[in-house]
């Protein structure tokens, strides 16, 4: 399209610039003249025609070109995966324990000692749900629902923080989550023994010894690593490799009120019973002597009568 009109204008200047009355032999310099004196009629229209050729080619450059460019592209939100169930328990569990103030690792050894993570689970005693709260307990700590996880986690890690600030420490406040606040306290008193269940869960989630967490120390070292059957690796640090963390060792004033008066009440008691045995074998060691004496001048006694008996036989016989 484009030299059809190129050709066609052309065609048209020629016959503008054509003659007849010019002999073919004129010199280029009368040509010349010529034109600059001989002024068609057909110019301006012949300008005008050339304008709008180029006005045609520009309006059919800019209509191609925005015909080939390609739209912009749009910016399509990136399509996440969905969360799977387990996911969003572990999302869940970091979440509860974190707003409470509780390390990751510890609450999920102790919830996953509780039910292996299952919602649904009921144990012998009547634990309900995922961690394991007794009806009783449940009311208390204001959760309607223990087989709700999502609500069940955000309740165990605040029931937990409330042991660890009613106790000192995470040993006693998983003991006390385990075997209840009241025989934890009789335990400390020296009252009760602590039940052999509870010496075992604390172990397990720990990895020290429940009595480990009633001495004056500074710190201990826990067990953060995730059990090998758990989910959730990854999710808040949690990781299965073997690792341990040092935690605070430390005791409320009436924690240590009462390991204190119990300490010394066993002072007391050993005392009381050292004091008795002695009272008891003084008894024996005078007793012993007693009879021993008694034993004594009964032979002594004996010996005398007999030689009587012997001198008096003496005398008849003489």
């Amino acid at each position: 399209m484009r030299f059809v009109v190129a050709a066609c204008a052309a065609f048209m200047i020629l016959m503008c610039d054509f003659d007849p009355s010019v002999s073919r032999q004129t010199s280029a310099f009368d040509h010349t003249v010529l034109q600059n004196t001989q002024a068609s009629p057909l110019v301006p229209v012949v300008e005008l025609f050339l304008a709008s050729v180029q006005a045609l080619e520009l309006a059919n450059a800019r209509a191609s070109y925005e015909e080939t460019s390609e739209p912009p592209d749009t910016v399509e939100p990136v399509a996440q995966a969905p969360v799977s169930p387990t996911e969003r328990f572990c999302h869940a569990l970091r979440g509860a324990a974190e707003a409470s103030g509780i390390p990751v690792p510890f609450f999920a050894r102790l919830i996953w000692q509780e039910s292996r993570f299952k919602s649904n689970e009921v144990s012998q005693a009547g634990a309900q749900g995922v961690a394991q709260f007794m009806p009783q307990t449940a009311a208390e700590v204001g959760l309607d629902d223990p087989f709700d996880a999502m609500k069940a986690l955000p309740a165990s890690a605040k029931f937990l923080r409330k042991l660890r600030d009613d106790f000192g420490n995470l040993g006693l406040a998983a003991a006390a989550y385990n075997a209840g606040p009241g025989r934890i306290q009789k335990w400390l008193a020296k009252e009760s023994e602590l039940p052999r269940e509870t010496r075992d869960y604390v172990r397990i989630i720990t990895g020290t010894r429940a009595e480990d967490w009633t001495e004056r120390a500074e710190a201990l070292a826990i067990r953060i690593d995730l059990p090998r059957e758990a989910p959730c690796e990854g999710i808040g640090s949690l990781s299965k490799t073997k690792d341990v963390a040092w935690v605070p060792v430390n005791l409320t004033p009436s924690v240590t009120t009462i390991i204190r008066k119990a300490e010394q009440l066993a002072a007391r008691l050993t005392a009381s019973r050292a004091r008795k045995r002695l009272a008891s074998l003084i008894r024996k060691s005078t007793h012993g002597k007693a009879r021993n004496m008694i034993a004594a001048r009964a032979a002594g006694k004996s010996a005398k009568a007999r030689a009587i008996r012997f001198a008096a036989r003496e005398r008849s016989s003489g």
